[in-house]
């Protein structure tokens, strides 16, 4: 169970790093052409 938690928050931090990037990921995607 002390597993879970771990796996929980290091899941949520990923989550939080990959919405923060997300936006400029759009943006270079965009970019050469892709839209999401």
């Amino acid at each position: 169970e002390g597993k879970l938690s771990v796996d929980k928050n290091y899941i949520r931090e990923h989550i939080k790093l990959f919405e923060e990037n997300s936006e400029s990921i759009k943006e270079r995607l965009s970019y050469i052409g892709i839209k999401i």
